[in-house]
C-alpha cells in the first residue's frame, strides 16, 4: 500500500503545470490522497439540487456559488479545506484553472451504482486537444458507497484517440489482485487525471450525497452541464452527439453521457 507521502508526491508531479498530459504517466503506480474530512457531517447529507460541472470560476477569476450552494455549509467546509489544499499543491498556479462543481443527491437501490458504473478517470483531453495541457485534478466525497480506486501501474503507451476507449481498455488491464482501494465516508480525496476509479454498488438502499470539485485547463463546454446564473461561461455549449467524431474515447458512455464515481 502506498503512504500518504508517496501519494502526495505523485499527485505532485501528476499535476505539476509543467507537466502536459501523457499515457506514459499511467505507468506509475498511484492512489488519491487524502486531504481531511467533513467537519458537519449532518449538514453534508441535507438534500441538495444535483448540479453537473456547472463553472463556478475561471481562471484567475472569483469563486461564484449560487444558492442554495453559497449557503450550504458543506459546501463551504470542503471548499475552505479544498483551497487550503490547493495553495499547497500549486501555489498560486492554481488560480489558472476553472473550476467545476457537481453535487449528485439521490436514493441508491441496493444492488445499482448512483453514478454510470465502470473503470474511468476524469480529465481525458483526447483529440480535441492535439497540444495536451496540463491535466486536470478532482476532490471527490461522499456520505456512504465510496468510491472504489486502482492503483496499478498500466500501459496506455499503444493507445489511440482517435479510435480506442481508453477506459474500456485500461479497466480490461486491471489485476483482480493489483492495488485496490475504497475511499471513506465523508473523507476528501484528491486525485489526479491519471487514477482509474469507478463508482460502487451498494450493498443496500441508500441515500448517498456525493461532492466533486474539478480543477481544469478544460473548457467543460457539453449541453447538459449546469449553468451558473452568477457566472457566464465565455464558450458556446456543445451537444455531445455532435463531439462523437473526435471524442471516440468516450463511447463507453451510455446515454447521460457520463461516467462517475
Amino acid at each position: 500500500m502506498l503512504t500518504q507521502v508517496q501519494r502526495l508526491k505523485r499527485l505532485q508531479l501528476d499535476v505539476s503545470p509543467q507537466s502536459a498530459f501523457h499515457a506514459g504517466q499511467f505507468a506509475h503506480p498511484r492512489l488519491p490522497v487524502v486531504v481531511g474530512k467533513i467537519r458537519n457531517q449532518s449538514g453534508f447529507d441535507t438534500i441538495l439540487p444535483c448540479c453537473l460541472d456547472m463553472l463556478i470560476k475561471l481562471p484567475r477569476g472569483e469563486i461564484r456559488l449560487p444558492s442554495p450552494y453559497a449557503t450550504h455549509t458543506a459546501v463551504n467546509d470542503l471548499l475552505e479545506q479544498i483551497l487550503a489544499f490547493e495553495q499547497q499543491l500549486l501555489g498560486d498556479d492554481w488560480e489558472d484553472y476553472h473550476l467545476y462543481l457537481t453535487v449528485d443527491c439521490r436514493s441508491v437501490p441496493a444492488g445499482h451504482t448512483q453514478r454510470n458504473p465502470g473503470w474511468h478517470f476524469d480529465g481525458m483531453q483526447g483529440v480535441r486537444y492535439p497540444k495536451k495541457l496540463p491535466i486536470c485534478h478532482q476532490y471527490v466525497v461522499s456520505n456512504s458507497i465510496p468510491t472504489e480506486y486502482a492503483g496499478a501501474p498500466l500501459d496506455a503507451g499503444g493507445l489511440d484517440e482517435r479510435k480506442d476507449n481508453w477506459f474500456e481498455v485500461l479497466g480490461g488491464m486491471l489485476p483482480e489482485d493489483g492495488l485496490r482501494e475504497l475511499g471513506q465516508p465523508y473523507r476528501i480525496e484528491a486525485m489526479s487525471a491519471y487514477q482509474l476509479h469507478r463508482a460502487s454498488v451498494a450493498e443496500e438502499t441508500a441515500q448517498r450525497m456525493f461532492m466533486r470539485l474539478d480543477f481544469s485547463l478544460k473548457q467543460q463546454d457539453r449541453l447538459g452541464n449546469t449553468r451558473n446564473p452568477l457566472l457566464a461561461a465565455p464558450w458556446v455549449f456543445v451537444g455531445r452527439t455532435s463531439l462523437g467524431a473526435s471524442l471516440p474515447t468516450e463511447t463507453g458512455f451510455n446515454r447521460s453521457g457520463r461516467y462517475g464515481a
